[in-house]
């Protein structure tokens, strides 16, 4: 536009369009600067310059709520557009040809990845002619688009440029030639040559194949010879041979850091329809021979480039970004030594809930009681007091004896009645005594069982409190180092923009 200043008295007009709430600013053409002139249009709704018109009226007008551009014919001054939705569209200064829309958006996901572009899609009222040109210069031909579910969708054709290969067959190298015939060095036994492919070829020291204008006519792979369409193809001896098919089917995937997607649209003689484009949408994969740099290489990359302003900003943007490197080690070297700490709390707090419930199941009788009760039979005074009762009946039986068979016989009875009653008495202070042992022996176990289950149940306890505890702190601690990385990240981030 600076150019365009300079030329001589270049005229400025504008126009505002209440409908579509479109501001238009035109620059009249000058020769030497802007042949053509220019028209651009801001978007009050969005607040942005939305495009670039081909229409350079002299006048604008707006006149209740309509919209009129209008053009100066030698001393007649004639109305040559109306704008309304009941107007024939792209219909500008009286010409019977409609003018062609155009919109070209840049896909530019991902800036840093190379991208392979595999299909697009529009969503719409009708389908536009959309073809394709990437950051490389790979360009395509027209897509063609299929309607599905009131959205159209098109695959992505090959490149089409003089930059694609893929679609160029090697052949091998030409031997001789006569006229339309070709013959070859090498065997033609097993390439694909099919008639009508066009035939290309790099001369000695060329680097490019390029084409012959000629197609394959037929081919002999007993003789090794390829017949040409025509005699025009220009090959020489030791040139070496291709052949292509269509490049729309062969040639090279688009591919790059972008690529503009160019849309148009021209209306029928006829037509008052409106024809909007409401997105148009790219499906792409990351190239897998494409290694991206890591972010903040690629902000040293691109601070580098700008020379002086690097040598500013460039130590205070490197000390960000290694201090940014530590945090976000430390922080998770934090996350794992918590991660850690929660994995521990976990096994604790499991084992000593299988303790606890093993305390449950140890409740019972001690093994004193139990020893008691297998010595219940054994009692050493009883056996004393039965050998002296024994001892008391012999005694007895002998004074009887000496007192003559008349004293044995009465006396014997009353003797033997004497020693069972004191069997008896002995039997029972057996028992009493057992009895008496096994209960405060038993009770004296049984109380020391109780306390030492009572005591573990206690333990087991106090350790799954223990873990709870640990287990809630770990993941609170590793929580909040996760947010002291992320607010890191913010600030590095602010820092840099």
């Amino acid at each position: 536009m600076i150019s365009w200043l300079k030329g001589s008295n270049p005229r400025v007009v504008s126009g505002y369009d209440p409908v579509d709430d479109v501001y238009y600013v035109s620059f009249e053409a000058v020769p030497t600067h802007l042949p053509d002139g220019r028209t651009l249009g801001y978007n009050n709704k969005i607040k942005a310059w939305q495009g670039e018109y081909t229409f350079v009226p002299q006048h604008y007008g707006t006149v209740r709520n309509s919209f009129y551009l209008l053009d100066e014919v030698g001393t007649n001054r004639k109305l040559v557009h109306v704008y309304g939705d009941n107007e024939n569209s792209n219909l500008f200064y009286d010409s019977s040809n409609r003018a062609t829309s155009k919109v070209t958006v840049v896909s530019n996901a991902k800036p840093s990845a190379v991208k392979a572009y595999e299909s697009i899609s529009l969503e719409g009222e009708s389908e536009w002619t959309v073809t394709l040109e990437s950051s490389t210069g790979q360009t395509t031909e027209e897509l063609s688009f299929s309607e599905r579910e009131g959205t159209f969708y098109a695959n992505v054709t090959g490149d089409n440029s003089s930059n694609s290969f893929r679609h160029l067959i090697p052949v091998g190298k030409v031997a001789s030639t006569d006229g339309s015939t070709i013959t070859m060095q090498n065997s033609l036994k097993g390439i694909h040559i099919p008639n009508g492919y066009t035939i290309f070829k790099t001369s000695t020291g060329g680097v490019k194949p390029v084409t012959t204008g000629e197609t394959v006519g037929g081919v002999d792979r007993s003789a090794k010879t390829i017949t040409a369409s025509g005699g025009g193809h220009g090959l020489s001896n030791s040139d070496v041979l291709y052949v292509a098919g269509n490049q729309a089917v062969n040639g090279d995937q688009i591919r790059g850091h972008y690529c503009k997607i160019k849309c148009s649209k021209t209306p029928a003689p006829v037509d008052t329809a409106r024809h909007e484009l409401y997105a148009i949408n790219a499906k792409v994969t990351e190239s897998k021979n494409h290694q991206r740099l890591r972010p903040i290489i690629t902000i040293f990359a691109t601070m580098s480039v700008l020379g002086t302003l690097a040598l500013q900003f460039g130590p205070s943007l490197v000390n960000a970004a290694l201090q940014r490197r530590n945090d976000r080690r430390l922080y998770e070297n934090i996350e794992g030594f918590y991660g850690g700490l929660r994995s521990d709390a976990r096994t604790q707090m499991d084992e000593s809930m299988a303790a606890r419930e093993a305390a449950k199941k140890d409740i019972g009788v001690g093994e004193t009681y139990k020893k008691y009760l297998d010595m219940a039979m054994q009692d050493p005074m009883a056996d004393f007091q039965r050998k002296e009762a024994m001892r008391s009946q012999a005694e007895s039986i002998g004074a009887l004896k000496s007192g003559g068979a008349r004293a044995l016989l009465g006396g014997l009875q009353q003797v033997q009645s004497g020693t069972t009653r004191e069997m008896d008495k002995i039997a029972a202070g057996e028992q009493d005594r057992k009895l008496g042992a096994l209960k405060t022996f038993g009770a004296i176990e049984q109380q020391q069982d109780n306390m030492r289950i009572n005591q573990m149940l206690r333990d087991a306890r106090g350790d799954l409190g223990l873990a709870r505890t640990q287990y809630g702190d770990a993941m609170m601690g590793q929580k909040q180092a996760e947010i002291d990385n992320l607010r890191s990240k913010q600030e590095f981030l602010r820092g840099i923009g």
